[in-house]
């Protein structure tokens, strides 16, 4: 068996941990989303702040690593963060299955997360046809795997990333304990020349 056109998530530990830098994100002004279930930095741009371009650069070493090293993209275009912005969870809040726009790769950063603060979830489950059975087909399996499973459950620790397709759902769930639960979300874009011939496009 081979996951044949699986969805790569990608996940990296340990990949930076500093907290000067996580006091400063902690301390930016939030606003409370639309949807009612968490707050988010009023700043959307983030990563552009000097006093973050440690973490930057972290962040797009291993989004470099993903496209270049794991999916041998040619390198004769650029993966670059667009838009960022960190989320505080407070006690009772969560967030549900959701994906992110206008771009092509989205990626979340834990920078101050207890073990069972909830789990990063990503599915399958909502309209995606994906696997040997339809969605609609609702079967008992014996064992989980990434054959099967229309949802992976993970346990995000502080250092970790993950990056995914943008198109992929995924949520958090419910924070539990006492204490705010942080994160950094970021989007991707590319420019560069791609294609060949009447289908090259130019992307600035």
């Amino acid at each position: 068996m081979m996951p044949l056109f699986g969805a790569p998530l990608y996940i990296k530990e340990d990949i930076f941990y500093d907290e000067q830098v996580n006091e400063h994100l902690r301390s930016h002004e939030y606003e409370r989303m639309d949807s009612k279930n968490g707050d988010y930095t009023k700043d959307k741009y983030i990563l552009e702040r000097p006093e973050v371009k440690n973490l930057k650069n972290a962040i797009q070493n291993c989004i470099d690593d993903l496209v270049f090293n794991q999916l041998h993209v040619a390198e004769d275009v650029q993966f670059y963060i667009t838009n960022s912005w960190a989320v505080k969870h407070s006690p009772g809040d969560w967030a549900q299955f959701h994906l992110h726009t206008n771009c092509i790769l989205s990626g979340v950063y834990y920078f101050d997360v207890k073990e069972d603060q909830g789990n990063f979830i990503c599915t399958t489950d909502y309209g995606v046809n994906t696997g040997v059975f339809p969605i609609n087909i609702n079967l008992t399996f014996k064992e989980n795997n990434l054959f099967n499973s229309k949802k992976w459950y993970m346990n995000p620790k502080n250092g970790t990333i993950y990056i995914f397709p943008a198109w992929l759902l995924h949520s958090v769930e419910e924070n539990k304990t006492q204490d705010d639960r942080y994160s950094l979300a970021f989007n991707v874009h590319l420019k560069g020349k791609i294609g060949e011939k009447e289908y090259e496009l130019d992307i600035k």
